[in-house]
């Protein structure tokens, strides 16, 4: 149960002393201290408390910000989409601080794509520019700037393999070769989490999305084309081996869906004959 509210608890965990130490045997001793007290925090929480630990909500008109704030006052959410400036956070983690029954902090998460408050160029243009070292430096300077603005994490770099250039996103990602997609993914995760996420100064790494999206069964456009999972997924391997979206200590890498596509999930095939044997 404990991996239920690290989502928020990473927020306060980066200024606390275990991530500070070098020494294996503090180490063990911070880690120990932390287990207790998620331990313990957990066993006061209550079942509505822990699921809304797993809450991300968007600001927007369909959650206004007087919502939220209740919301966060009675602890039922734990993660923040779409407030990205220092100020705005500041408040909704005083909210937190000041107004939640067990005052865990809240998690923000925000899309950091080609760079915070220093623009880059979008990923087409950053892959156009083969320079590893470049790419790698501007996921770097855009860590440490969403970093100071109170952001954990950053949902990029998008990975998918853009073989169709009528698909919407073909920007948002670095081109159609699997091998310089997977190159530029290794050093974007590197360059965002930079050996430890949850230290002051890196982010997160929230790779996407998953293999084959932008294969969509709605886009008619797109139906006849053909689709390798393998080739899809390559970037998307590379990201998370370089470990993205894990828990630095231990744990694994967590695969999620947006919500509103859930029941969107649609049969994949590589050949011709194959998609009309499964109805594509």
């Amino acid at each position: 149960m404990k991996w239920l509210c690290v989502v928020s608890m990473l927020s306060g965990l980066a200024l606390s002393p275990a991530f500070a130490q070098e020494t294996p045997i503090t180490q063990g001793i911070h880690a120990q201290q932390r287990d207790a007290f998620v331990s313990n925090l957990m066993k006061q929480m209550t079942l509505e408390e822990k699921i809304g630990q797993l809450r991300l909500i968007s600001v927007g008109p369909d959650n206004p910000k007087e919502a939220i704030r209740e919301g966060i006052r009675k602890g039922q959410i734990g993660a923040i989409f779409n407030t990205v400036t220092r100020p705005d956070i500041r408040v909704m983690q005083d909210q937190a601080m000041q107004l939640s029954r067990l005052k865990i902090p809240l998690f923000f998460a925000y899309d950091v794509v080609h760079g915070q408050r220093t623009v880059f160029p979008i990923s087409l243009g950053l892959a156009a520019s083969f320079d590893l070292e470049a790419i790698a430096l501007s996921a770097r300077v855009a860590a440490q700037e969403a970093s100071d603005d109170g952001l954990n994490m950053t949902f990029a770099p998008m990975v998918d393999i853009t073989r169709d250039p009528r698909w919407g996103r073909v920007s948002e990602g670095f081109g159609e070769d699997t091998w310089l997609v997977s190159k530029i993914a290794k050093v974007m995760v590197d360059g965002f989490q930079n050996g430890d996420p949850a230290k002051p100064g890196s982010v997160m790494a929230s790779v996407k999305h998953f293999a084959l999206y932008g294969r969509r069964r709605r886009r008619p456009r797109l139906q006849h084309c053909r689709h390798e999972p393998a080739a899809h997924a390559s970037g998307l391997s590379a990201a998370l081996q370089s470990g993205g979206g894990r828990r630095q200590r231990r744990g694994d890498g967590v695969a999620q869906r947006d919500q509103r596509r859930a029941g969107h999930r649609q049969p994949v095939a590589a050949e011709r004959s194959a998609a009309r044997a499964v109805g594509l």
